[in-house]
């Protein structure tokens, strides 16, 4: 009987099922296999039936234990089937499993089609099945496939300690049934109300607004805006909600882009579900300040009203206990967007104040954000060395000019510096820092002609830095531009019209010491004329002629520099003689002595420049806060027919840039910058928009290189082109001189805009210069804006072009002999001019005026400041009695003081005003204007 032999496996009773005899061998069956390696006895105990005997009928003795060779052949456990219920995966072997050797959840992955991988939650292991609990369910319809790669430590194995095989996307059977997606919950907050689903949503089916209803207090809200993202659907309301409202939402599943889940299975109706109103009156938290150069965000907890404008006075921003003048101040999403006149460096410590003015900063519920005092930013500000950018003598001073302002508590001893000319030393004497300059005196003064060298060793104490630590490399003997000997006005050009004979020289005059008549000669094919009078404006001559002089006629002007009263410059240099110089005659159009192909040609949209364009406008995109971009923006507009500028964040396409691409549908958009003003994820928010519409972008390394770029995009291939072109050069850092280099682009005909830095000529300047040989290169700015030697540079590259300078003492001066120089004698005019009027100190006011100019007949910029119309703007008005002066920029930026002066000069000048509450929407305000209805 079984019963009488026992088998003991690994220290456990092993069942006997049958015992037969065959032959000499007694053979047994067990109810439970024997893996291989296993120990196994057998002990017999004699029973009193049916003992084990010979056939002679001898039995055979009882025994104990003895040892039983095992010779089980090594089985991996074979996986049998794979099953996956919701989020439940069944793994079933075809043997009993080792319960104690239960892998890690990390040994499986689990592959889900069309939602990617899931994560294990749990393994559990009992009898012949292994058992993974997965983080979420999968849907009905959706293949499974598991991957079990055997861990080193508790692998899946059978009792005898065979492992099963590793797993590569093994197929499972999916027996899940197709479940709805339920709404758990409904919450909104302010204008966003939030649906969350029990389960992953398909993202690609998304249904349009008119699919809900929502009601507040019994009164219906429009939904504006749908999105779903895994778990939920959020819809954005026209009109945020106020805390303690009641909210209801219904939803009607549409026959196309339900919301549904990953599987397709379509979640149900909703009918006035009461919403959770977490709107609070809180007001908007301060998450982060940060501050890059010139531009410090606010990033608040919650999104901002964009109406809001906070006054640039509302802000104090201090860096290494230094005021920073704030400049313009916009409101994007959850962000206040603070711009510096001046960038702060690398390493400054800065903090930032705020007072709440009465248009505060606030949420979309029309919460104030809370007063900050002394909130300290992180300055993301990239660390740079201070970079010589020239070296120059004017007698006994030397001047070191750097790219960026240095610490004024850091000054070298003069030991420090060493100067020699023609190889002789000079004693350095007194040093002194303002801004980027470093300024010594020198013991004997360097005359005329001398070859001067500077050298620099920064000392252990007080080395040159800027105000961020970062130290001023030393340099040996660097060669200095030497200014000491003073140069006379050069004239530049001489043309007549009529009776008038104007003399252009290259820098300003001494308008009080005109000469007298009798110091000129005027001789007309061979004729002598009288000259009736001299007056001098900026650095035109103008001589007045008793009679007329004809068209063709050769004319030459000679001039006898008298004792007193000599053409002379502001430092009373006096100019030479001249002898038999040949005058040029000129036109002069009915409402400018310069036009441009783009400028004025009212071709770009409707106001006052014509509706015959819509649909075929082209937008130019620029950094709002970059104004060597705008610059450049506006002058590639004055080129392009139809064309407008509309201004852009960094980071964030502005929603007023949206807008108005959206409504014009553009037939191209030119962005102005490289990646570093306007983000790549920008331009692909305008491709978005752009739809077939071209998206180009012009940039270069730097500011020179992209106004370079874009004169070259201007102005075509020079071996192509007919006719030469008028250059204008500006100092590229110099924000007020780049603004009326651009208004004098707009208004000048086949014209581009070049930037350089002051004191020497930008390699790319000279490179288009050279290129194209214009006809005349205009300089902007005195000459500590665009030095001398920037002109001598500029003979050098087109020898024969006329080189004119327009400057003034500031910048207001400056933009009002531009205007001067655009629009003409005031007697000339048949009809009587525009005038676009902008904040001086505000680069985006400047760019939008020029961009207004460039499709305005008959116009020029002019600069004011805010609360005050400079003498120079007011002679101007008074002299021109225009029948139009544009104020741009809301009354911040122009206040209603300077525009009641403005009435009050010119009666019968009507005075309108384009403007926005940001300098976005100033922008896209005045790009309105210009491109008419859409």
């Amino acid at each position: 009987a079984a019963a009488s032999i026992t088998v003991a496996v690994a220290s456990s009773t092993a069942a006997v099922q049958t015992a037969t005899v065959s032959g000499s061998e007694v053979q047994l069956t067990l109810t439970t296999a024997v893996q291989a390696g296993q120990s196994v006895t057998v002990a017999y105990t004699k029973p009193a039936q049916f003992p084990i005997q010979d056939i002679g009928g001898t039995e055979v003795a009882s025994f104990p234990a003895q040892t039983v060779s095992n010779d089980t052949v090594a089985r991996a456990p074979q996986l049998a089937g794979a099953v996956i219920v919701s989020s439940t995966v069944t793994l079933t072997y075809d043997e009993a499993l080792d319960a104690g050797s239960a892998p890690a959840a990390a040994s499986f992955i689990v592959t889900v089609s069309g939602d990617g991988t899931r994560t294990v939650n749990n393994v559990g292991l009992a009898g012949s099945k292994v058992t993974l609990t997965l983080n979420s369910a999968v849907e009905a319809g959706q293949s499974v496939a598991i991957t079990y790669r055997p861990p080193h430590l508790n692998p899946i194995q059978d009792p005898g300690g065979t492992p099963a095989a590793a797993l590569q996307n093994h197929s499972a059977s999916n027996t899940t049934g197709a479940i709805p997606p339920t709404m758990t919950s409904a919450e909104i907050g302010g204008a966003l109300l939030t649906l969350n689903y029990d389960e992953a949503l398909d993202e690609g089916s998304r249904p349009a607004a008119s699919s809900f209803s929502v009601t507040f207090d019994g009164s219906a809200i429009t939904v504006s805006r749908v999105s779903v993202a895994e778990t939920q659907v959020t819809l954005t309301l026209s009109t945020p909600v106020q805390a303690g409202q009641d909210v209801y939402v219904s939803y009607a599943p549409p026959s196309s882009g339900a919301i549904r889940d990953i599987g397709g299975t379509p979640a149900s109706a909703l009918t006035n579900e009461n919403t959770t109103n977490n709107t609070s009156a809180r007001a908007p938290l301060l998450s982060s300040a940060t501050i890059n150069g010139d531009q410090l965000k606010l990033t608040y907890d919650e999104r901002l009203d964009e109406a809001s404008s906070p006054a640039a006075a509302s802000f104090v921003v201090n860096a290494s206990n230094r005021a920073y003048a704030v400049q313009d101040v916009s409101v994007v999403a959850a962000q206040v967007i603070i711009s510096l006149v001046t960038p702060v460096e690398a390493g400054q410590q800065v903090t930032v104040s705020y007072a709440p003015p009465p248009d505060p900063i606030r949420d979309l519920g029309g919460t104030p954000a809370a007063r900050l005092t002394k909130r300290r930013a992180t300055n993301n500000t990239p660390v740079r060395a201070p970079t010589l950018r020239s070296t120059q003598i004017d007698d006994a001073e030397a001047t070191l000019t750097y790219s960026e302002v240095l610490d004024t508590s850091s000054k070298p001893a003069a030991a420090s510096f060493a100067v020699a000319a023609d190889g002789r030393p000079i004693t350095v004497n007194q040093v002194s820092i303002t801004g980027p300059e470093v300024t010594f005196s020198l013991a004997m003064p360097v005359q005329a002609g001398q070859r001067v060298i500077v050298s620099y060793t920064p000392p252990r104490t007080r080395p040159l830095r800027d105000l961020g630590g970062t130290l001023a490399a030393g340099f040996t003997d660097r060669e200095a531009t030497n200014h000491s000997e003073p140069t006379a006005p050069r004239i530049t050009a001489a043309t007549f019209n009529g009776a008038s004979i104007s003399l252009n020289y290259d820098e300003p005059l001494d308008a009080g010491s005109p000469p007298a008549a009798e110091s000129f000669k005027a001789n007309v094919g061979g004729v002598p004329i009288a000259v009736d009078g001299v007056t001098i404006t900026v650095s035109t001559v103008r001589l007045t002629l008793q009679t007329p002089i004809q068209s063709g006629q050769i004319v030459l002007i000679s001039y006898d520099p008298p004792a007193r009263n000599r053409i002379q410059d502001l430092g009373g240099t006096p100019s030479a003689a001249l002898d038999a110089h040949q005058a040029q005659w000129v036109t002069r159009p009915q409402s400018s002595n310069l036009t441009g192909g783009g400028g004025g040609g009212g071709d770009g949209g409707g106001g006052e420049t014509g509706d015959d364009n819509v649909g075929t406008a082209t937008v130019v995109v620029a950094n709002g806060w970059s104004p060597p971009d705008i610059g450049v923006a506006a002058a590639m507009s004055a080129r392009i027919s139809g064309a407008a500028v509309v201004y852009t964040a960094a980071d964030l396409l502005s929603a007023s840039a949206s807008e108005l691409l959206a409504e014009y549908r553009p037939m191209s958009i030119v962005i102005v910058g490289g990646a570093a003003a306007v983000t790549a994820q920008v331009k692909a928010a305008i491709e978005r928009i752009a739809g077939n519409g071209a998206v180009s972008r012009v940039m270069g390394a730097d500011r020179i290189e992209t106004a370079a770029a874009a004169a070259r995009q201007i102005l075509g291939s020079p071996s192509g082109r007919e006719g030469r072109p008028t250059l204008i050069l500006a100092n590229g850092w110099s924000p007020p001189d780049i603004g009326v280099a651009a208004a004098l682009s707009a208004r000048t005909s086949d014209a581009a805009v070049l930037y350089t830095t002051a004191r020497g000529l930008s390699p790319e300047a000279a490179e288009v210069i050279r290129d194209f040989r214009p006809e005349r290169v205009i300089i902007v700015g005195g000459t500590r804006a665009v030095s001398n030697a920037v002109q001598d540079a500029i003979g050098n590259a087109a020898p024969g072009a006329d080189v004119l300078r327009i400057s003034g003492a500031t910048r207001s001066e400056t933009a009002a002999a531009a205007a001067r120089h655009i629009l003409g004698d005031p007697a000339d005019l048949a009809e009587r001019p525009t005038l676009i009027l902008a904040n001086g100190w505000s680069a985006a006011d400047i760019g939008a005026a020029a961009a207004l100019a460039a499709r305005t007949t008959g116009s020029a910029v002019v600069y004011t400041a805010a609360r005050a119309l400079p003498d120079d703007i007011a002679a101007l008005i008074s002299d021109y009695q225009p029948q139009r002066v544009w104020a741009i920029g809301g009354t911040a930026a122009v206040t209603d003081i300077v525009t009641t002066a403005i009435r009050e000069l010119a009666p019968e000048a009507s005075v309108p005003r384009a403007h926005g509450a940001t300098r976005l929407r100033t922008s896209a305000a005045i790009a309105r204007q210009i491109l008419g209805r859409p």
